[in-house]
């Protein structure tokens, strides 16, 4: 055994020579190895980072499918109702059958709206000052409080003319054209 040793340590060097060939290629797989296990690492990060965007589009495209579902629904909705108001307009016209299309229903609204419009325009004279009520006035009722709240909030008279329309207006909707007998 001394010999075999001492061959080794003094010997023709072979032996050592293969050992260090061996050292040195084990030391070669250990480094790329290494590089796999990187790499790896680094495929593995990139899949978890698509995993997290696919997992958000997946939120996103459920987000959008329940709009996509409520709004089908809101237009299924919307269309019942049309129908159901195009067949009150259809009853109620002439017995001649007429149809009525869109066009004629928003001409004739446009119509309307233009005729009241030149009646708010005709009787409407614009006061920038504030006339205070006669003496035997009953008092105000909210809505007429805030009516004249419009002159004491220091509007512009644009901002005043553009209110005092749309009063007008709606008075003329609620005390008109909301009747229940309204055009029969």
């Amino acid at each position: 055994m001394a010999t075999y040793i001492k061959s080794l340590i003094v010997g023709d060097g072979s032996e050592v020579y293969r050992a260090k060939e061996a050292y040195n290629k084990l030391q070669a797989e250990n480094e790329q190895l290494k590089k796999e296990i990187e790499d790896t690492w680094m495929r593995c990060e990139t899949l978890a980072s698509r995993n997290r965007t696919l997992e958000g589009a997946a939120k996103n495209a459920r987000e959008l499918e329940s709009q996509l579902s409520s709004s089908t629904q809101e237009t299924k909705r919307l269309q019942e109702q049309n129908a159901k108001f195009r067949e009150i307009i259809l009853s109620n016209s002439s017995s001649d059958a007429q149809t009525v299309d869109e066009f004629t229903i928003i001409h004739k609204f446009t119509s309307l709206r233009e005729q009241i419009q030149r009646l708010v325009l005709k009787f409407y004279r614009f006061d920038q000052r504030l006339k205070k009520p006669s003496p035997g006035y009953k008092p105000w009722t909210t809505e007429q409080d805030r009516f004249f709240r419009f002159w004491r909030d220091g509007l512009s008279e644009d901002q005043l003319k553009r209110r005092m329309r749309a009063n007008m207006f709606n008075m003329l909707a609620t005390e008109i054209l909301c009747r229940p007998l309204f055009g029969e």
